[in-house]
């Protein structure tokens, strides 16, 4: 462990390198890895504790929209097994997905 090599060389015994070495790589790996955990758990709450508010913010209102996931004045048609929209502001169709 660690400290018990921080403790020796602080006494001034002669301590292993190599030992030191895999206790000093075994300690910022675990360091690592708890903060990685910290950070996932930390965006999973950010996420999850979100309001309503928060999760429509810079998005256009359509995408939350379950029943038509179209802008305003788009529709959808399947003509002849094809899949076409409506758009409103040339007036005419297109198979585009409108963005």
């Amino acid at each position: 462990d660690i400290a018990q090599q921080h403790e020796a060389l602080r006494d001034g015994e002669e301590i292993d390198m190599e030992e030191y070495s895999k206790a000093a790589e075994y300690m910022g790996h675990e360091w690592w890895v708890r903060a990685s955990h910290q950070r996932i758990i930390d965006r999973i709450d950010q996420y999850y504790l979100l309001s309503a508010d928060q999760m429509h913010r810079g998005h256009p209102p359509w995408v939350f929209c379950k029943n038509n996931r179209l802008p305003k004045g788009w529709r959808e048609y399947t003509l002849q097994g094809r899949r076409m929209f409506w758009n409103p502001e040339k007036m005419r169709m297109q198979n585009q997905v409108p963005e």
